[in-house]
């Protein structure tokens, strides 16, 4: 009666075990780079459900800044945190060179984008974009979308 493997076996053991490692690491990289674009995709949503109750709450009014590309971050949040949002969310996006931060900066959001990351939010009154808030960052997707288009 045989009690132990042989070479061949555990050899046989351990390619099978690489192999499967080397399909399973690749795809679960990619998953956490998808879920790092789905936070930052839910945050936007939030965000821009946050401008809405407060548009409403102010009689059709967004917020109003006059200086175009500025960081607007500390207004904003003395605004919108805590009684719309409870924190103003980090942009994740990766692969982009983007940087991950919770900054605003005032722009035209589709034009006006400075790849610094953070929030691009379209203050000024007399814009057709007033009250719009995207992604500051040109760069794409994992799948191909410019940022700018959500």
């Amino acid at each position: 009666m045989r009690k132990a493997f042989t070479l061949v076996e555990l050899m046989i053991v351990v390619v099978i075990i690489g192999i499967l490692a080397a399909v399973a690491i690749p795809k679960f990289s990619d998953m956490v780079e998808k879920s790092k674009e789905g936070a930052t995709k839910g945050q936007l949503t939030a965000l821009r459900g946050a401008l809405q109750v407060y548009y409403s709450d102010n009689e059709g009014k967004f917020l109003i800044f006059t200086s175009s590309g500025a960081d607007v971050t500390s207004s904003f949040k003395s605004v919108m945190v805590p009684k719309y949002i409870t924190e103003l969310a980090v942009t994740k996006l990766p692969k982009t060179g983007c940087g991950e931060v919770n900054t605003v900066i005032n722009n035209s959001p589709a034009t006006n984008v400075s790849n610094t990351g953070g929030w691009s939010y379209d203050g000024i009154q007399t814009s057709q974009t007033w009250g719009d808030i995207r992604v500051n960052c040109n760069a794409t997707d994992l799948k191909g979308n410019p940022w700018t288009s959500y």
